[in-house]
């Protein structure tokens, strides 16, 4: 048995829900924010047997492609990844990030 944590986008997370629920996983969602652009995320659990975890991270990786933006980075300390003339990077965001964890047991009331 495996818990898989996948933090995804508020932008792409209906359509990982959707897809979650037609291939039939139950999930838990936590809502947050983080990263560069401090946007939001969901966060969702999923307990999956062993043999289903590899299909639902292909699943989500397929749904969960990272995007391009580019930044204006006014602070001293983000200016190693800028453009020095402009000030202006551009960077990868969003995408999915996932761990998988061992669970020694799962308990649904």
């Amino acid at each position: 048995m495996k818990l898989l944590i996948a933090i995804v986008p508020n932008r792409l997370a209906r359509r990982v829900r959707e897809r979650l629920c037609a291939d039939g996983h139950g999930y838990t969602e936590l809502s947050g924010s983080g990263g560069l652009f401090r946007e939001g995320n969901a966060t969702l659990l999923i307990g999956l047997d062993d043999a289903q975890v590899e299909p639902v991270l292909a699943a989500l990786r397929e749904l969960c492609q990272p995007r391009q933006a580019s930044i204006n980075l006014p602070g001293a300390d983000l200016r190693a990844y800028a453009d020095p003339a402009s000030g202006v990077e551009t960077v990868e965001i969003g995408g999915l990030h996932a761990f998988v964890l061992g669970v020694e047991q799962m308990v649904h009331l």
